[in-house]
């Protein structure tokens, strides 16, 4: 990857019309070569690592792992893999390794190609004497933004001066380029900013909204809806072609969102149409349940192998083929039902419902403010929460925690939907602690989804007598072990519950927002 530092020209470079200049500091540009080479950069389908700050970048046969803004190359290796969207178990396993650090994306797409043309002329003195060289860059984008519009061109000039001779090239430079013209190297000048722009106006899993204080609750709600189900369309296409498991995901979580939203902020919408979209969306979801518990599974088979002694190993390897046939077969059951026109045409209805913002469908609440509405619903439901907590022991089931877990995520959603006009220090604060009792209560409920999952699983296969012996040996001693897992985390959840219970709900949220009137 070429980092050195070039500097970029609002146009191409002309040889001729810059003669004049050359002329004037008494050197002269020939023409030696030509070289051309396209960039490939790759990242997860929602961008999970340029929003970590680094690029992967392919230039040839050589893989970049960059980190930006100060372009620190972080991993570099020769690689042989066909041009395309690349598994993540087909990477080299120290690029591998490097990603795993930071995301854990299935697939790395190809998001981006640079044509790179370089030009390389001799730089003379009026002895004819070779002084250095300067280099002609030219990159171009094969591609266009999403709203289709083109990424411009970008030009830049590096001058290569010989041992003593940097003045004079020095001078040549700034003859070339303006006083207060941009430099840097290609990651900087072109493929940051490009990457910049095609995030900016691609694809968001959660929806990025704008608005004041004042601005009605109903327009806030509706700008959130139609940009989840907006989501939840973009996804249809990546979970009917099997690229990534997590456009399934976040086709459910934009569901699942919009339904929690229209039930915490009761009576903006009117009651009954609030009841039918809910009902209607979690149909349109729970048509993909079975997928998503497979998809879990696979995601998390590695770690499930590691956990079992080496007698075991090969009845697992049987299960874990038996349960990716049953994926296979649950995933063309999905992508029959995403492709029916009848289920494009429910959620597309649904979605114009939104983007029309009938009037007739607005509750009585509509016109009331954000910050009201959001300061009295973040109050009930962090209180509503905070009693399930004081309620939770040892000996409560797991259904409880579960009740919990889900209470917390509409919370979350509910302080995202609000953040613009939270007190960001306030905001922070609940939200970090928040992801953190998300993410113990979601460990906990993976263990005791995954037990449930394999023991129903496994009934189903024996009872079809599609399940080897060495396969049920190695369930059965999975199931103990992620038991005993589930039991440990159990303590560690019930303190978590203990700590969020104690913090004053009324404290939390005058901070999140400390102007709020009474809502009738």
């Amino acid at each position: 990857m070429n980092l050195t530092r070039w500097y970029q020209l609002d146009t191409p470079l002309d040889p001729d019309a810059v003669q004049p200049r050359c002329q004037a500091l008494q050197i002269s540009l020939s023409h030696c070569a030509d070289n051309t080479c396209s960039i490939e950069l790759y990242d997860s389908f929602d961008w999970l690592l340029w929003q970590k700050n680094f690029l992967l970048l392919r230039l040839n046969d050589q893989v970049n792992l960059v980190q930006v803004p100060k372009t620190r190359l972080v991993y570099s290796e020769a690689v042989n893999w066909p041009k395309g969207d690349i598994g993540a178990a087909d990477l080299p396993a120290g690029l591998g390794a490097e990603i795993a650090s930071l995301i854990r994306p299935r697939v790395v797409f190809a998001r981006l190609r640079v044509d790179w043309a370089t030009s390389t002329f001799a730089v003379r003195d009026d002895e004819d004497k070779l002084i250095g060289h300067l280099l002609s860059h030219h990159f171009s984008c094969a591609g266009n933004q999403p709203d289709n519009s083109p990424l411009a061109p970008v030009y830049g000039v590096e001058p290569q001066p010989l041992k003593g001779y940097s003045t004079p090239i020095k001078r040549l430079r700034k003859a070339l380029q303006p006083a207060k013209g941009h430099s840097g190297d290609s990651v900087k000048l072109v493929l940051a900013p490009w990457v910049e722009r095609l995030f900016a106006s691609g694809y968001r899993s959660k929806p990025q909204l704008q608005f004041t204080a004042a601005t009605p609750v109903q327009q806030v709600l509706q700008r959130c809806i139609s940009a989840n189900l907006d989501c939840a369309q973009a996804n249809i296409d990546g979970i009917s072609r099997d690229r990534d498991p997590e456009f399934l995901h976040d086709y459910r979580v934009a569901l699942r969102r919009t339904r929690a939203l229209l039930s915490l902020l009761k009576e903006v919408y009117e009651p009954q149409f609030s009841l039918q979209v809910k009902r209607q969306l979690g149909e349109l979801a729970s048509r993909t349940n079975t997928l998503r518990d497979l998809d879990v599974w696979l995601l998390d088979s590695d770690s499930y192998r590691a956990m079992l002694p080496q007698e075991l190993q090969p009845g697992f390897e049987l299960l874990a083929r038996a349960l990716a046939k049953q994926r296979q077969a649950s995933l063309r059951q999905v992508q029959k039902f995403l492709r029916d026109p009848e289920t494009l045409q429910q959620l597309e209805s649904i979605r114009r419902q939104f983007t029309n913002n009938d009037p007739s469908l607005h509750g009585r609440r509509a016109e009331l403010s954000g910050t009201v509405v959001a300061a009295k619903a973040v109050r009930k439901h962090r209180g509503k929460i905070a009693r399930l907590c004081a309620q939770a022991s040892p000996d409560c089931a797991d259904e409880h925690i579960h009740e919990i877990r889900i209470e917390c995520k509409k919370l979350r959603y509910l302080t995202e939907l609000f953040q613009p006009i939270a007190n960001q220090d306030a905001w922070q604060a609940l939200t970090g602690q928040l992801k953190a009792l998300q993410d113990m209560l979601g460990r906990f409920n993976d263990l005791a989804v995954q037990q449930q999952f394999l023991s129903t699983t496994i009934s189903a296969l024996a009872g079809a007598k599609n399940l080897d012996p060495q396969a049920s040996l190695a369930a059965g001693g999975l199931l103990s072990l992620l038991h005993q897992q589930h039991l440990a985390e159990k303590h560690r959840v019930l303190t978590a519950l203990k700590d969020f219970h104690n913090q004053p709900n009324d404290a939390v949220v005058a901070d999140l927002f400390p102007a709020t009137a009474t809502v009738p």
